[in-house]
């Protein structure tokens, strides 16, 4: 529906690739989740070895720009979730990259959900920054791994020296998160 997107956008998502057509529509406007099937589109996307992993984030990406707090906080959303249930080539992509989420400056004062909810992008941005970087140094996700794999990772003393000098960082992940 053309009415939760602006004109731009509307006549974007008509000439756009597939892929920048679903992160458009699955980050409009309106102020509840990511339609289901556009988020299915997108983690579909991310299993297709003829597309990209840069171009759906490079699209994501762009979306981060949009100064309503609605389309920022629905495409951290798609972040997250690609970065949870997509390929993991999609998680390695963003493990690659030099710079992420860079929402420090945020602000959205144009509705009365604006400043809240801008505070809130900042915290999930700056959150998911620590999921990626905390992954990028355990070399895997701590959120998806079972009990035994982490007691075989603790129990060599390299890595007892190495989780040592990582506590402040998973404090500052953990801290993040509440």
């Amino acid at each position: 529906m053309a009415s939760s997107r602006t004109l731009k956008e509307a006549l974007a998502a008509s000439t756009a690739n597939p892929v920048q057509k679903s992160v458009i529509k699955a980050t409009d406007h309106e102020s509840n989740p990511p339609k289901a099937k556009h988020m299915e589109a997108l983690l579909t996307f991310t299993h297709h070895q003829d597309v990209g992993m840069e171009d759906i984030a490079e699209s994501l990406f762009q979306r981060l720009d949009h100064h309503k707090w609605t389309v920022v906080t629905k495409t951290l959303i798609v972040f997250h979730r690609l970065l949870r249930d997509g390929h993991e080539r999609f998680a390695t992509y963003m493990m690659s990259r030099s710079q992420l989420f860079d929402l420090e400056r945020f602000d959205d004062r144009k509705t009365p959900q604006g400043p809240s909810m801008s505070q809130f992008a900042r915290r999930y941005s700056a959150y998911l920054n620590e999921k990626i970087a905390t992954t990028r140094q355990f070399g895997f996700d701590l959120c998806h791994v079972r009990g035994s794999s982490v007691r075989r990772f603790v129990c060599c003393s390299k890595r007892k020296k190495f989780l040592h000098s990582q506590i402040p960082h998973l404090c500052r992940s953990l801290s993040l998160s509440l």
